[in-house]
């Protein structure tokens, strides 16, 4: 489920994007089966790498700067990028879901209720996961086209605290990340939530737990522990697998090759985690939030391999800013969503971390 609203806000911005970046170029210009025996791995020791200073912002977004798109052909250049990668990124969504449903095909899937949003292909195709169930019996099937299949019941992943009368919340076990080696298939947790929130309501949580299958064996390891805690964790891997980035403590960047564990500190609510291509540097951004409204909201990248963080911007008109894509190893996309009135106004801005400078900005202003 959480796979599934995550594609639809996904899509749902991409739609936003094009129309703000549009906007502004209009203005500008068979089968045997196998049940594994399930065991548990023991917890690693946690390493913690702190910041010691707090990094100065580059640039301020505030009620006195405004920041707006130029004529000058290296601002239209980045603009005509944008909209390039906007509109492949576009084209890819469409592909992947329509490949994806012809890959799943190939599997012998005994699920009545498959959600192809809630399941996963590994990058091979060998293997498939999907969440199954409904209500109250909630499985985790992996399997490949060879007949082996695992059965991981789900609520076996909670706390005892969480379950009712012996059976689970509704939620479920989803398909994370697979390891690009093809031995492992991580996995998490998820608890349903019916309701909403602020405008610093950290919607890109949702995760209570993080494990790993060993898809030769079935047998799996506890990474980050269930949690009690509203609205879980955020988890994000780098796409070359090394990392993941879990929203706990502040931020904590997980190195999976060494076990090398740093920890970032942080004053106010996470928002949002994204990895450069490269697996190298982490986005995020921090917001400090009032009863009504966003008061303050930053945006930060950090180095995996000098633990050093920057901080690209800050915004101090109420705008909460979110790293949305990379569109290279030093272009970060950020997305910014203001409240005014009723509406909300989304802004763009496309930053370089190498040059430390911000390379485009644009706005959408509300329809009356």
């Amino acid at each position: 489920m959480m796979e599934k609203i995550n594609v639809i806000k996904k899509i749902f911005f991409l739609g936003i994007v094009i129309s703000i970046l549009v906007a502004c170029s209009q203005n500008a210009s068979g089968t045997t089966v196998l049940l594994p025996t399930i065991t548990t791995a023991s917890e690693g020791t946690i390493l913690s790498s702190k910041l010691t200073s707090t990094p100065t912002p580059n640039h301020i977004l505030g009620v006195t700067s405004t920041l707006a798109p130029t004529l000058d052909s290296a601002y239209q250049t980045w603009h005509a990028t944008a909209i390039a990668v906007q509109s492949t990124e576009n084209a890819l969504s469409d592909y992947v879901f329509n490949s994806k449903a012809t890959q799943i095909a190939e599997f012998s899937v005994e699920c009545e209720d498959l959600n192809s949003y809630a399941s996963g292909i590994s990058p091979d195709g060998k293997w498939f996961a999907s969440s199954c169930g409904y209500k109250r019996d909630q499985t985790l099937i992996v399997q490949n086209k060879e007949g082996t299949k695992w059965v991981l019941d789900f609520k076996k992943f909670l706390n005892p605290e969480d379950l009712y009368n012996g059976e689970p919340p509704m939620g479920g076990l989803y398909p994370k990340f697979w390891s690009p080696d093809g031995e492992y298939l991580y996995f998490t947790s998820g608890i349903g939530y019916d309701g909403g929130g602020d405008d610093c309501f950290p919607s890109s949580r949702g995760h209570y737990g993080l494990f790993r299958i060993n898809l030769k064996t079935g047998s799996w390891t506890t990474l980050i522990p269930p949690t009690d805690s509203f609205p879980g964790y955020g988890i994000e891997f780098s796409l070359t697998g090394r990392r993941y980035a879990a929203t706990i403590d502040g931020v904590m960047m997980t190195d999976l090759n060494n076990g090398d564990v740093a920890t970032i500190n942080v004053s106010g609510i996470v928002e949002g985690l994204s990895w450069s291509p490269d697996g190298v540097h982490l986005a995020y951004s921090v917001a400090s939030c009032g009863e009504q409204s966003v008061q303050s909201s930053s945006v930060y990248v950090r180095d995996a391999l000098t633990n050093q963080t920057q901080m690209l911007f800050v915004a101090t008109d109420g705008t909460l800013l979110k790293p949305e894509a990379w569109i290279d190893n030093s272009t970060l996309r950020i997305e910014g969503g203001k409240r005014v009135d009723l509406d909300m106004l989304y802004t763009v801005y496309l930053y370089d971390i190498t040059q430390n400078s911000l390379l485009f900005t644009n706005t959408a202003t509300p329809s009356p």
